[in-house]
């Protein structure tokens, strides 16, 4: 009998009989399951699910700089036909001077918006030597509606050809 060993009692209630593998704390004794994966699982979950949010994201933001992209190049046409196209000959050969035709200049960057089936949010300005093109998109983001009603964000990208001497 003297080979028993008595349980040690600490002052938090906690028992442990040294000597055998069993273990007992607060009146709840192990069972032999594990619970440590169970973390590694939540963890896995919360990585996973914060993944996809940063890919929604990521999504969200390449659509808006492409739409963007194609909103410039369109607008960069624009400026450079009706700058190109718009160039005042007669004025030219008089005397010299790079001006533009304004109302032809416009005419032209007008149709080559509608080339590229831009027909509203769009203003055309002619100076004397410069094509402005201002073109108004914008973007509905697919997450946000998840957290409340549709928004859109806009922007404007602004396009200008100037004529210049070259030489």
């Amino acid at each position: 009998m003297g080979s028993q060993k008595k349980p040690l009692r600490g002052e938090d209630g906690l028992s442990f009989r040294t000597g055998t593998s069993s273990r007992r704390i607060s009146g709840h004794t192990s069972s032999g399951k594990s619970d440590a994966g169970c973390l590694g699982v939540w963890f896995l979950g919360l990585w996973v699910l914060l993944l996809a949010f940063a890919g929604g994201i990521g999504l969200f933001m390449w659509r808006g700089v492409r739409i963007h992209q194609d909103l410039a190049a369109v607008a960069d046409a624009a400026a450079v036909a009706g700058a190109a196209g718009g160039l005042d000959t007669k004025e030219y050969r008089r005397s010299g001077l790079l001006l533009l035709d304004r109302p032809l200049a416009r005419e032209i960057a007008i149709s080559v918006l509608g080339e590229h089936e831009v027909t509203d949010n769009y203003r055309v300005l002619v100076e004397d030597t410069a094509v402005i093109v201002e073109l108004d998109g914008e973007i509905t983001p697919f997450l946000l509606p998840l957290l409340g009603p549709a928004r859109t964000i806009e922007f404007t990208t602004v396009a200008v050809s100037d004529l210049r001497k070259s030489g």
